[in-house]
C-alpha cells in the first residue's frame, strides 16, 4: 500500500510540475502577445498621428491657397476698377479732342 501511495504521490507531483510549467509557458505567451499588441497599437497610433498631421498641413495649405485666391480676386477687382477708370479717362479725352476739333473747324469756318 505504501509503495502505491508513494507512486501516486510521485505521479501527482509530476502532474503538478507539468501544470505549473504549462501555466508559466501560457503566461509567457500571453505577455509576449500583449507586448506585441501594445507595440502594434503604438505603431498604429503613431501612423494615425502622422496622417492627422499631414491632413492638417494639407488643410492649412488649402486655406493659404483660398486666401491667396481671395487676395488675387480682390486685386483683379481693383484692376478692373482701374481699367474702367482709365477707359473713362480715355473716353473723356476723346470727347475733348472731338470737341476741340469741332471748335477748330467752327473757328476755321468762321475765319474763312
Amino acid at each position: 500500500g505504501a509503495a502505491d501511495a508513494t507512486a501516486t504521490i510521485g505521479k501527482l507531483r509530476e502532474q503538478v510540475a507539468s501544470l505549473k510549467a504549462r501555466g508559466r509557458a501560457a503566461m509567457q505567451n500571453l505577455q509576449a502577445r500583449n507586448t506585441e499588441l501594445e507595440a502594434r497599437a503604438k505603431a498604429e497610433s503613431a501612423g494615425l498621428a502622422a496622417e492627422l498631421a499631414a491632413a492638417e498641413a494639407d488643410a492649412q495649405a488649402a486655406q493659404g491657397e483660398v486666401e491667396a485666391l481671395r487676395a488675387a480676386s480682390g486685386d483683379s477687382a481693383e484692376l478692373v476698377g482701374r481699367l474702367a477708370a482709365a477707359q473713362g479717362e480715355v473716353e473723356a479725352l476723346r470727347a475733348q479732342a472731338a470737341s476741340a476739333a469741332a471748335e477748330a473747324v467752327f473757328v476755321e469756318a468762321a475765319g474763312a
